[in-house]
């Protein structure tokens, strides 16, 4: 299963600092980036598995069904 080989969250990255940056960064942006819905993910532009960083430049605020259907197109690119 996919889950299963990417390890926890904290080894790919999102462990206590990035908890806190994502929520102050959905304070201060807090509407989807793609419709006029209240965002609940904050999404890297560029994921942290192919070279992405938690700089603010790389992050978005999405709603669940935005941030789920990019996240489905990247996995099935690969």
């Amino acid at each position: 299963m996919y889950d299963d080989r990417r390890g926890s969250s904290t080894q790919r990255g999102y462990g206590y600092a990035w908890q806190q940056k994502r929520k102050a960064f959905l304070l201060r942006h807090p509407i989807c980036r793609r419709c006029p819905a209240m965002a609940t993910d904050v999404d890297h532009i560029i994921p942290l598995a192919r070279g992405g960083s938690h700089d603010e430049f790389n992050l978005q605020s999405l709603c669940k069904r935005h941030h789920n259907e990019k996240t489905g197109r990247e996995r099935r690119r690969g």
